[in-house]
């Protein structure tokens, strides 16, 4: 099928831990990619939600440091994605066979830090 595409997301649409994406179509319907990667056991996921103060609520800016065993990963909260584009605020970390992180690290916008240690993975968690 031959179409033009101008825009697409990703997110954990049907909540399995894994990102799938949406395509926008401008001549017909949109398609989704379903992600299988958890439905065939490939892998376990972090996700983590932050909750900032009154002016910030989704915590824009913060920067997630996760130390596994075997790898560091990073991402800041940045929710913007191009010209009325945004993506989910819900952060998420594919850990592969890790079956629990030894360290997160969570540096806010305005400086303070917190450490959080032996979280299990395979969920969500809110800071």
């Amino acid at each position: 099928m031959l179409t033009c595409s101008n825009g697409a997301a990703y997110a954990d649409f049907d909540n399995d831990g894994d990102l799938d994406i949406i395509v926008n179509n401008s001549d017909g319907p949109s398609i989704i990619y379903k992600n299988n990667t958890r439905e065939r056991g490939l892998g376990n996921y972090l996700q983590i939600k932050l909750i900032g103060p009154m002016k910030n609520p989704v915590g824009i800016g913060a920067k997630i440091i996760i130390n596994q065993t075997s790898q560091i990963q990073m991402q800041e909260q940045y929710l913007t994605r191009g010209f009325l584009s945004s993506i989910s605020p819900v952060l998420n970390f594919g850990l592969g066979s890790d079956l629990s992180v030894p360290e997160i690290q969570i540096i806010w916008p305005d400086g303070k830090e917190q450490v959080i240690n032996d979280i299990k993975s395979n969920q969500t968690i809110t800071l």
